[in-house]
């Protein structure tokens, strides 16, 4: 399927899209893990972050990108840099936080071209390690990020304190 889209850095006025999409996001990450959960109110608090945050330049490239079609916006990715490890030989690192695209817009290539402009950007910027993270028991988030290249470096594994040594 192709789509009239367009994918651009994200302003204020993208906003409103941007909160419902990201709540679909959280909807997604909770029936992939149902140990992953939001605060309620997540929205409101979610609303003022954006707002004093995402649409400042705080990075040397934008880091909140959009899909857009004619009618409006259709799929979003956040990403932020990260200072190098105290220990660890690093270079600099560009990580996407959050990538979502609407069902009705996926399997046109958005997500991928989001990809590729924020890390692109990012590279210009000097940032040229690229990481992701997302939900280990989202195969369709894993297979979808390691079709774009991207493997494990380091895991993260958790338990509930009330789980058995």
């Amino acid at each position: 399927m192709t789509l009239d889209a367009s994918v651009r850095p994200a302003h204020k006025g993208d906003l409103d899209a941007i909160l419902k999409l990201w709540a679909s996001l959280m909807d997604e990450g909770r029936a992939a893990d149902s140990r992953y959960r939001v605060t309620d109110g997540i929205l409101d608090d979610l609303r003022h972050h954006v707002a004093s945050d995402w649409f400042r330049p705080i990075l040397p490239f934008p880091y909140v990108w959009v899909a857009a079609l004619p009618t409006g916006v259709v799929g979003f990715l956040t990403g932020e840099v990260k200072p190098p490890h105290p220990l660890l030989v690093t270079t600099p690192t560009a990580r996407v936080n959050d990538l979502f695209v609407a069902p009705k817009a996926r399997r046109c290539g958005l997500a991928r071209t989001m990809v590729q402009s924020f890390f692109q950007q990012a590279t210009d910027a000097g940032f040229t390690r690229h990481s992701v993270h997302t939900l280990a028991q989202d195969a369709r988030a894993v297979s979808f990020w390691r079709s774009l290249g991207f493997n494990d470096l380091f895991t993260e594994l958790t338990r509930e304190a009330s789980s058995p040594p």
